[in-house]
């Protein structure tokens, strides 16, 4: 569970949503200069509190029996809970949580509060991996992976959007 927490809080994204929440640049100077330090703390918090809710949450392991594979990105573990907007950059409440992570192009893992997938195994649709694959392109920062350049061309088109909303913030939060 230490593992898909610092899977999460390693990110560039994960970072600059946290620098994007601050508006006194001293602070972001502070968080940016003790980034290692900061991540580390989330990565290993967010590790103890998957482990901690373990029993309540459901863990899943998703078979993908579709004819495409599961792509990943630089920002593997992502969110796809439903009630989460994209544009949204407001911390999603505890309940709003279902973390998807790709592990080989069939196999993927989610914990999830929603009822999404039970516990155990579930194969999931092309239409589920193709919802996943945009959903981890979109969260990306620069970088996404496949095992082939065919898979990645409807996705590419995605690569950064969460970043761009993020940066746009981050600015409008310098403005004030």
């Amino acid at each position: 569970m230490n593992f898909f927490g610092h899977q999460i809080a390693r990110t560039a994204p994960f970072r600059n949503k946290i620098l994007a929440t601050q508006t006194n640049s001293t602070v972001q100077t502070i968080y940016k200069d003790s980034w290692w330090f900061i991540s580390y703390m989330f990565g290993m918090n967010i590790g103890v509190d998957f482990f901690k809710t373990r029993k309540i949450d459901k863990h899943c392991l998703l078979i993908n029996i579709s004819d495409e594979d599961f792509i990943t990105s630089d920002h593997p573990i992502i969110n796809v809970h439903p009630n989460i907007n994209e544009n949204d950059l407001n911390a999603p409440s505890s309940e709003e949580a279902d973390f998807f992570y790709p592990i080989s192009p069939r196999i993927a893992y989610m914990i999830n509060k929603s009822d999404l997938f039970p516990s155990g195994i579930s194969h999931v649709s092309i239409d589920f991996v193709k919802a996943m694959n945009r959903k981890l392109a979109i969260h990306s920062d620069q970088y996404i992976i496949s095992t082939t350049e065919t898979q990645l061309r409807p996705y590419k088109k995605f690569v950064g959007q969460r970043l761009k909303i993020i940066k746009e913030s981050h600015e409008s939060f310098n403005n004030i």
